[in-house]
């Protein structure tokens, strides 16, 4: 394809490829605007759920405009072929930075940690939650105005969650099949629950910093089944014991993002960036709700957004952080555990087999 027409956008250059479609560096002949041409390959272009799937990147990226997340300039089909246009970022996957230096300084974790969950929190009030943050999605590019050099990039909403102004889901997955990444994920995305909402991606942020605390995520476990029914019954390990010279701060930030229930985490990521920024600052950080606060909150789209519009509130000094007894999984009926690791095992191949 290189040297062909899609959309507006001349192809130069074979970015990458994979199982189903390719990437391309391109550019718009007209004005010079590089991009990142994503192009669905012709077979899987011809299955509707795959291509509502993969144009629901462009709609989530593109419904949010924020220095932290990927810009994304069009979309469509080019000989029957779907594609999307995206800003071309020249930096560094999360991934590598993790690879090179195994743990990072609490000073580092603290100024992404902050960039992540203010762009997230963006995302968040326009009704959106990724739901596949990890630290292949995240993207870092040298910014000497940034903090601590770095500017973030989230990258690949194709998992999004879209909500209406009733919090329902406008775009969906099959019913029970599991969708993130197993080290990532909520306990609610590993039940398959249909009110799966942002506090999802503030679990996730908790794991993707607890990884780069302590140089690995808080549950590993070379089994599916071992890492469903960890982030389902396990609490998270504190990473006081997995790294040295953790703060004491950070240390209950991080747990209180692993809670088992939405309703004990922070509820928005704006109070997730106030937390990040005070600890950074050596004060208090604060408080996360208490159960009785949260008992059977919900939060929509309309909600989430009204939520982050409230957050300049002056919060209390935080005290510990509520622990919930964890689930035993004595307790559960073993052929239930089996039966239900079977179903969500199936289902995770038949959404495989099925792009």
């Amino acid at each position: 394809m290189i040297g062909t027409q899609i959309g507006r956008y001349e192809v130069t250059e074979l970015l990458g490829e994979g199982g189903m479609g390719k990437v391309f560096r391109a550019h718009d002949p007209k004005t010079g605007e590089a991009a990142a041409v994503k192009v669905l390959l012709p077979k899987f272009s011809k299955v509707e759920s795959i291509v509502r799937r993969f144009f629901n990147e462009a709609k989530a990226a593109g419904s949010t405009h924020h220095p932290g997340i990927v810009d994304v300039y069009e979309s469509g089909f080019s000989d029957d072929q779907a594609y999307i246009a995206l800003e071309l970022i020249d930096g560094e996957p999360l991934t590598d930075l993790i690879h090179r230096k195994s743990r990072l300084s609490s000073a580092d974790v603290l100024a992404l940690g902050t960039q992540i969950s203010l762009a997230l929190a963006a995302a968040h009030k326009n009704g959106i939650v990724h739901r596949d943050l990890k630290p292949d999605n995240i993207m870092l590019i040298d910014d000497s105005e940034a903090p601590r050099g770095r500017r973030v990039k989230i990258l690949d909403f194709g998992l999004a969650k879209l909500l209406d102004d009733l919090g329902q889901a406008t775009v969906r997955t099959n019913t029970g099949i599991t969708m993130g990444t197993p080290s990532y994920m909520a306990p609610e995305q590993w039940r398959a629950s249909r009110d799966i909402d942002h506090r999802a991606d503030i679990y996730g942020l908790g794991c993707v910093l607890f990884h780069l605390v302590c140089g690995r995520p808080p549950f590993v476990y070379e089994g599916f089944a071992d890492k469903m029914r960890a982030h389902l019954t396990e609490p998270a390990p504190d990473p006081r014991t997995l790294a040295k010279g953790v703060d004491d701060a950070l240390a209950t930030l991080l747990l209180t993002l692993l809670e088992k229930k939405p309703g004990n985490r922070y509820q928005t990521m704006v109070e997730v960036a106030s937390a990040l920024s005070a600890i950074e600052r050596g004060e208090d950080i604060p408080a996360a709700p208490t159960r009785a606060q949260t008992a059977d909150l919900r939060a929509p789209a309309k909600s989430a957004s009204s939520a982050a519009g409230s957050e300049q509130s002056v919060h209390p000094s935080m005290p510990p952080a509520p622990s919930l007894a964890p689930i035993k999984a004595s307790k559960l009926p073993l052929l239930l555990v089996g039966l239900l690791a079977t179903v969500i095992v199936a289902g995770l191949i038949a959404w495989r087999l099925l792009g």
